[in-house]
């Protein structure tokens, strides 16, 4: 039977028509005529003190939020009547604890948008008091999905001015077994702050990331561990270390690999679930402004082919996108390149002390030797060789010959037998250009003074000497 609520801010009735899920303490009606809406009626005498005042300063401090459910207004019995519950946005969509993502560049946008939803809420001084995976739903197309919280209700204040002017916090004092900081598990009254968030968001990020949550384990034969009796026994899965190395549980790795994700996130799931669960450990906990920079960097760097190499699955295609070998669909596959040539990188054997490998081959010479003469010094008579200087070489017995000597082993060797052999003349002689031809110029004059002399006129043409000459050559 359908029920008549009145709703303040829309100044009417609204008629309830079905119930679209229940809690322990509430019940979500439909709204005929409205589809964008729910109402939210609780049990009689779970309405919390001040309800309309805690609920309009809830719509008001998470007003223009995305990724929280909007809040718009009590409903009443009748105007100015009793206060049966509120009225808020109706998403659509299964809830964080029976979805997983499929596909793993979704999986990163949908972590970042929850860590940017909890930051903001975190400048605000709201913090979710019933932060469990059933109060998470996911909506959006495929693709593009995106985590909203529901149950504002529950929603906190660090300080909050009540109607009879004293200022005071607003704790939920209920948390759903199994999520939340070890403090809540205490029995001592909640108090939520940046710290309690930060874990909080650490929880549904893992869950969003790895399709488990972070205390979750299974036996050595598979069987996966309740939740309640992990926590129960302050056991946090792959962040118990000494539980693992006993082989009574193992770690569960679904959703994107363990590896995969960048170190700085891994080292604050660390701090969180390692350091941040001990007594005294709440201060090295990181904020949810760590997560959200994390995050950030993760989905700006992300990419399919890098996360495909990461995870080692291909990068799917579609239309408009790549297909597996990195080609538009629908395009022909472009023709294969020529292999270009290496170098050989093992050196040869038998090469010389002026050789090396080369791209062209090898026991090449250096450009240097097969080129022509490089740069004479005009003061020291050297030719400058690249990073080598040689000198010239000249034969003294061959007018204006100047050429370059041996550098191998052998020759020098047969230059210097030469040398020997002809008694000092002759031979190769390290000079400089300079020098070769002031010694050429001297001994063509040398040769035409004896010539006009008549000294030599005797061994040049091939006659008698001359009368009065020596052998010794001209006076």
């Amino acid at each position: 039977m359908s029920d008549l609520v009145y709703s303040d801010e829309k100044k009417k009735y609204l008629r309830l028509e079905a119930e679209v899920a229940s809690g322990s303490q509430a019940k979500l009606m439909s709204v005929l005529g409205d589809d964008s809406i729910l109402v939210k009626v609780l049990d009689p005498g779970k309405v919390p003190p001040h309800a309309a005042f805690v609920w309009d300063t809830i719509r008001a401090a998470c007003g223009g939020i995305t990724g929280v459910s909007q809040m718009h207004g009590v409903v009443r019995k009748r105007p100015a009547g009793e206060v049966l519950g509120y009225v808020v946005e109706n998403v659509r969509g299964p809830v964080l604890n029976d979805f997983r993502f499929t596909d793993h560049k979704e999986r990163v946008n949908a972590a970042w948008a929850v860590a940017a939803t909890y930051a903001e809420m975190d400048e605000r001084e709201v913090y979710q008091g019933d932060g469990h995976f059933g109060n998470q739903i996911v909506t959006g197309p495929p693709g593009r999905r995106v985590v909203k919280l529901i149950d504002v209700d529950s929603f906190s204040f660090a300080t909050v001015t009540w109607p009879d002017g004293t200022e005071a916090p607003r704790h939920y004092q209920e948390s759903g077994a199994g999520f939340g900081p070890p403090e809540f598990c205490t029995g001592a009254p909640l108090v939520h702050g940046p710290k309690t968030s930060g874990f909080v968001l650490a929880e549904i990020v893992y869950r969003i990331l790895k399709d488990r949550h972070p205390a979750e384990v299974m036996t050595g034969t598979g069987d996966v561990v309740p939740l309640v009796e992990t926590v129960r026994k302050k056991m946090y899965g792959r962040f118990e270390p000494e539980e693992l190395k006993r082989r009574t549980r193992v770690a569960i790795d679904e959703g994107l690999p363990w590896d995969a994700l960048p170190r700085d996130l891994r080292w604050l799931f660390n701090q969180t679930f390692q350091r941040g669960r001990k007594s005294g450990g709440e201060d090295s906990r990181p904020a949810c402004k760590d997560y959200l920079e994390s995050l950030t960097s993760f989905r700006n760097s992300y990419g399919k082919l890098f996360l495909s190499f990461r995870t080692g699955k291909r990068a799917r295609g579609g239309r408009g996108g790549r297909g597996p070998g990195g080609r538009r669909r629908g395009r022909p596959e472009p023709a294969p390149r020529p292999r270009p040539r290496t170098p050989t990188a093992r050196r040869p054997r038998n090469l010389g002390p002026r050789q090396k490998v080369t791209p062209h081959g090898e026991g090449h010479k250096r450009a240097s030797d097969r080129q022509g003469a490089g740069r004479v010094d005009g003061q020291t008579g050297r030719e400058t060789r690249g990073h080598r200087d040689e000198p010239l070489r000249v034969r003294p017995g061959v007018r204006g010959e100047v050429h370059r000597g041996a550098d191998c082993g052998p020759r020098r060797r047969a230059a210097r037998r030469d040398q020997e052999r002809a008694g000092g003349r002759g031979g190769v002689h390290p000079i400089g250009p300079a020098e070769a031809l002031v010694a050429t110029a001297d001994a063509i004059a040398a040769v035409r003074a004896a010539y006009l002399s008549g000294a030599l006129a005797g061994e040049v043409l091939g006659g008698p000497p001359a009368a009065g000459a020596t052998g010794g050559g001209a006076s």
